[in-house]
């Protein structure tokens, strides 16, 4: 379930307020990991899955704050959203 939260919280979806990917509230991301993985998760289950994930995230070197959480905003990874231009290369090498 790990795998399916990471894809979550990385993908650009979600509030924008910067370059980074957009913020995703706890009611969708708990409706995009029932959608993946067929079953519901209480928002006391959301917490825990970050909480493991950010142990994770340590034991393999990274830093646990690149999971970013905000009471009003929600959660995220922080990563950069692609550019278009950059979005367009990685279409024309699909295309290949």
């Amino acid at each position: 379930m790990h795998v399916h939260l990471l894809r979550i919280l990385a993908c650009d979806g979600g509030r924008r307020l910067d370059e980074l990917v957009g913020w995703k509230s706890k009611a969708q991301i708990r409706e995009a990991l029932k959608k993946l993985c067929g079953s519901a998760s209480t928002p006391h289950g959301l917490d825990q899955l970050i909480y493991n994930l950010r142990i994770e995230f340590a034991q393999a070197g990274l830093d646990p704050d690149l999971i970013q959480s905000d009471p009003r905003l929600g959660r995220r990874l922080a990563l950069r959203r692609p550019s278009a231009k950059a979005k367009e290369e990685v279409i024309d090498s699909d295309a290949e």
